[in-house]
């Protein structure tokens, strides 16, 4: 995944309306685990049990040890992720989403956004979390988002990126997002 590409799935996003949200409300759990079922029943495997996530919400993001991060458009909710909170580390703990809307690239967005939240609130780490060698597809989504961050690594079932180095990427972006002044290779 090159800086180019990954301008272009961010670019999508932004220009198809995707709002992303931050929020500690029990109603994102809600949410996240009816996107879960979704997510879990595709992968084969089960979800995770509404009482573990409703736990979770009371126990640590009620707390400020977490988040939820909406994407939504049109007021449907059509991603949802969970992060913890952790010195000054931002670890993406689940990610939620309905397949019908891929092609917005939701879960892009949702990892960008994250990754900016991180930076402007002085977390220094972004961490992708544990992933299962035998899940190739989220594997390869995590690496290549780290690769195109910080340079190729090991192939290791976890990635994390310094935030202070692709802190000067994000910045450009966001003023070329906000500013509505995308160069071609932005909006191809």
């Amino acid at each position: 995944m090159s800086v180019v590409r990954d301008e272009k799935q961010l670019s999508r996003a932004w220009k198809e309306g995707v709002q992303v949200e931050i929020t500690r409300d029990g109603n994102a759990i809600d949410e996240f685990h009816r996107l879960d079922v979704m997510t879990r029943r595709r992968q084969g495997v089960p979800p995770h049990p509404r009482r573990f996530l409703h736990n979770l919400h009371r126990y640590i993001i009620e707390k400020n040890k977490g988040f939820c991060m909406v994407a939504s458009v049109a007021r449907k909710i059509i991603a949802d992720y969970i992060y913890l909170l952790h010195g000054k580390t931002v670890l993406f703990k689940f990610g939620a989403s309905d397949d019908g809307y891929f092609e917005l690239r939701p879960n892009h967005f949702l990892i960008w956004e994250a990754m900016k939240w991180g930076i402007e609130n002085g977390y220094t780490k972004f961490h992708f979390g544990r992933t299962d060698i035998s899940h190739d597809t989220l594997r390869q989504f995590k690496l290549k988002a780290w690769r195109s961050g910080m340079g190729s690594q090991s192939d290791l079932p976890w990635a994390w990126f310094q935030l202070p180095l692709i802190k000067p990427y994000i910045q450009f972006s966001r003023i070329r997002l906000s500013n509505h002044l995308l160069p071609k290779a932005f909006t191809a």
